[in-house]
């Protein structure tokens, strides 16, 4: 230890800068954008005039154009690249987020949502969360979450605070994820017994545990009380971020910096785990059930420079079509990364539960 220094903060602001070199995105434009999207007001840089227009004034004939070329075109990170190569990153997020929010689930979700945050500002959050009394919520954190956001903290004292049950499960931070998809169908397996309405919240690389343990450690009666699924920036796929840091002479500086603060992990495993080119030779299809009701909320900023390790829409961290439940629906915000650094996450969570807890109700009914 150096005198007067604390070497972990240190360490820390090493790994920050080290993880963060291959994902930053500084804004090349000085365009800014008063405009709209989801039908709503939109304030935000982007990269480009073309993606100012998608925003500003999507009557404009070069806009029409662009939208009506690609109107009946299936999209997929190949069709994404392209628009990216060919207009701009901006322009390419722009189009998936109309192409998301034009479909019928999509749309409503989104507007209910926006229009429960809005009005969850003039309200106190303990009082909302009465619907959710019959309910269990289990937290599936994300990777290293005990020095992030992920957690939780802030959102388990408000749940405290209203009387509401839940479970955190306490994965290894930095625990492979075959590893900590077993101690998550272990736990789910005990909470199954005890609750009979389950809604899961997982987080980022605790979504691909989360999945894992669904869909292959776990019999249909052993998840037959869990009613839905949360999945916040969840790395489904993997993450190019990590096949970045597969390079041995990364890796290693990677692994001396964590036995240097006296924490021990398998960075190689860790690396090829959450590696996206390799996603398909590690872990099968994700075939979640159909029971489950599931929201996939996505992150994406604007405004950012060309220059990175994705030419597709993402969060600095996944692709976003990667991110997204098969068969499931989606809420978006735009203006965060995956970190979700600077977002209120208390009245996001009250109104995804809310909205969760008024759907589940009407099923029932039916």
């Amino acid at each position: 230890m150096i005198e007067g220094v604390d070497m972990k903060r240190v360490y820390i602001l090493y790994a920050i800068v080290l993880f963060t070199l291959p994902i930053l995105a500084k804004s090349k434009s000085d365009t800014i954008v008063a405009g709209r999207l989801f039908g709503r007001p939109l304030f935000s840089k982007v990269d480009c005039p073309m993606a100012a227009k998608m925003l500003s004034t999507p009557t404009d004939s070069g806009v029409v154009n662009f939208l009506e070329k690609y109107r009946d075109v299936q999209i997929d990170n190949k069709l994404l690249e392209n628009i990216s190569k060919s207009y701009s990153l901006d322009v390419s997020t722009i189009f998936l987020l109309m192409r998301l929010y034009s479909q019928h689930n999509n749309h409503q979700l989104q507007n209910i949502y926006m229009n429960t945050l809005k009005s969850l500002k003039l309200k106190k959050l303990t009082k909302e969360l009465v619907s959710l009394k019959e309910f269990h919520i289990v937290f599936i954190p994300g990777f290293n979450y005990n020095n992030n956001r992920g957690n939780l903290l802030e959102q388990k004292q408000l749940l405290d605070s209203a009387d509401i049950s839940y479970t955190m499960i306490n994965l290894q931070p930095i625990g492979l994820i075959k590893t900590n998809a077993q101690i998550l169908a272990d736990e789910l397996k005990i909470i199954n017994q005890r609750h009979s309405n389950i809604i899961l919240i997982s987080i980022s690389k605790g979504s691909m545990e989360t999945a894992l343990s669904l869909t292959t450690m776990l019999n249909p009666d052993e998840v037959n009380h869990i009613k839905a699924w949360i999945n916040v920036c969840g790395t489904l796929k993997g993450s190019p971020v990590a096949d970045y840091w597969r390079v041995p002479f990364r890796r290693f500086w990677l692994s001396l910096g964590l036995w240097f603060i006296g924490r021990k992990a398998n960075i190689r495993g860790l690396t090829y785990d959450l590696s996206y080119l390799h996603h398909q030779e590690r872990w099968p299809k994700w075939k979640i059930p159909k029971s489950i009701y599931t929201i996939t909320l996505l992150s994406t900023p604007l405004g950012r420079e060309k220059k990175g390790l994705m030419k597709v829409p993402n969060d600095n961290y996944s692709p976003l079509i990667d991110e997204i439940i098969d068969g499931g629906n989606i809420v978006v915000e735009v203006g965060y990364n995956h970190t979700l650094e600077g977002m209120d996450l208390n009245p996001r969570m009250v109104a995804l539960l809310n909205h969760i807890a008024i759907h589940l109700k009407k099923i029932k009914e039916q």
